[in-house]
């Protein structure tokens, strides 16, 4: 048995080009000037840390609990109105399927705004173990949070498959002796040629990865 470890955001669900800008976007419409680099400082942040983050770098007056509920409320509209699935994802996850694989949401968003993903576009079945950020003792950057996964289905770090927009989350995966299967679309164009150089193929969307499966007789 193998488990595939699938990402949401940036993988198959095309929100990271707003999630990378949310900060920004946020900052600006208080009329704060962001810098240049806040998308880069934040980038191996949770939610949660980029909040405590910006609060204190830019002493926001907001609370902690007034600025999440904006960017939340901004989140919530888009994955509800406007994010887009690829179109090729449920033909990958049936063919996981029927060959009687594991699928695993990996995903460093918080619980509240992944239902509404999984409610939007009927994914409620889909899954055979869900890791969402805010219920999780560990995030991907660290070993032991695909250690767990591996651990949950009783299978060998060698056959779990992991695929990722993310560098870190794929070199900590990699490292602890995963696969990992890249998305390029919205990953951090500075991090491309590391991503390619880390996974067993890279594509620029994750339909791309059907042919992959097929090759595999799935």
């Amino acid at each position: 048995m193998k488990v595939f470890i699938f990402d949401m955001d940036g993988t198959f669900i095309y929100s990271m080009d707003y999630w990378n800008n949310l900060m920004a976007n946020y900052l600006r419409s208080q009329k704060i000037d962001p810098g240049q680099n806040l998308s880069g400082e934040l980038l191996h942040m949770t939610l949660e840390d980029g909040i405590k983050y910006i609060k204190k770098k830019y002493a926001l007056p907001q609370s902690l609990e007034e600025i999440t509920k904006d960017l939340r409320d901004l989140m919530a509209y888009n994955y509800k109105n406007t994010f887009e699935m690829d179109d090729k994802i449920l033909s990958i996850f049936q063919r996981i399927k029927n060959k009687g694989d594991k699928i695993v949401l990996a995903t460093a968003t918080q619980r509240d705004l992944v239902d509404i993903v999984l409610d939007r576009f009927s994914l409620n079945s889909c899954f055979d173990l869900e890791c969402v950020s805010d219920e999780m003792d560990f995030h991907k950057d660290d070993p032991r949070y695909f250690q767990y996964i591996a651990d949950h289905f009783k299978v060998d770090i060698k056959d779990c498959v992991v695929i990722e927009d993310a560098l870190y989350s794929i070199k900590t995966a990699t490292k602890l002796g995963m696969t990992a299967l890249g998305v390029l679309a919205q990953a951090s164009k500075d991090h491309i040629d590391q991503i390619k150089a880390l996974t067993e193929k890279s594509v620029e969307r994750v339909g791309q990865l059907e042919d992959y499966f097929i090759s595999y007789g799935y």
